[in-house]
């Protein structure tokens, strides 16, 4: 008889501590669509542009497309420059005395980059394949081939 009451305390406890849990049933809200807002999508002047960050736009001004440069053995606060080609095709070489701030157009040159030398001499070419020499300064130009055969 003892086995018995073992065998169903078991099954009792069993079948009352195995139940399923109903799942309550929830209303969800049916949502109804929202109008769109139209003020939205009018159109608008633009807003000014943002200002740049400490840099220029270098195609306002073509001589600050520098190409090339070298300082001046001769004068260490002189570096010579070069910008890139304008609108005829000439690159353009300039003089910069770095304590003034001065700038002083020396030539319109080829496309190869020009030398100096430790006197201050700046040998350079032209587009019409002739050589010349020019002091940093912009004086004392002078043409060293004839013919356009440089």
């Amino acid at each position: 008889m003892e086995y018995q009451k073992v065998i169903l305390s078991i099954a009792l406890i069993t079948f009352l501590s195995c139940k399923k849990d109903k799942k309550s049933v929830v209303n969800e809200p049916i949502l109804s669509p929202v109008p769109a807002d139209t003020s939205l999508f009018v159109c608008k002047n633009l807003p000014p542009a943002p200002q740049p960050f400490g840099w220029r736009d270098s195609t306002v001004n073509s001589d600050k497309n520098i190409n090339t440069f070298m300082y001046n053995p001769a004068n260490p606060n002189e570096i010579i420059f070069v910008v890139e080609g304008d609108i005829f095709g000439y690159n353009k070489m300039f003089s910069l005395d770095v304590p003034t701030k001065k700038t002083t157009f020396l030539a319109s040159i080829s496309d190869f980059p020009p030398q100096i030398n430790k006197s201050g001499w700046i040998l350079y070419s032209t587009i019409d394949e002739e050589v010349y020499k020019i002091k940093t300064n912009g004086d004392s130009l002078k043409k060293l081939t004839f013919g356009n055969r440089s």
